[in-house]
């Protein structure tokens, strides 16, 4: 009961929920302002691409992949290449994110 009242008040009271923990120099999960969340590298993690890694940080995994193909450069910009941006997220992960659509920032950077 005393953990669901605690989320409801951090739902409504954002704010002052986040404001009681600076307060203390802790943040909710207990941790000192100063440390950081148990970090997790792995490389190469993805064996059907050039590099890749999978990092957790906390309870946050992510994994990102390259892949890297040489082709033959436009005709008439001999001297410039071309970067193609993917990124593929889980539907809830965001709630800019919207499965078949890039998010805007997508569109921005390739």
């Amino acid at each position: 009961a005393a953990s669901l009242q605690a989320d409801a008040y951090k739902k409504l009271y954002p704010e002052q929920f986040y404001s009681r923990f600076l307060q203390d120099g802790i943040r909710p999960d207990g941790r000192t302002l100063g440390r950081a969340r148990a970090t997790t590298i792995g490389l190469g993690s993805v064996s059907s691409v050039d590099g890749s890694a999978l990092v957790r940080v906390g309870a946050t995994t992510a994994i990102a992949g390259v892949r890297l193909d040489i082709a033959a450069p436009l005709e008439g910009l001999p001297n410039q290449g071309l970067v193609t941006l993917n990124i593929e997220l889980a539907p809830f992960s965001s709630a800019d994110w919207r499965p078949g659509r890039a998010p805007e920032l997508v569109s921005t950077l390739s």
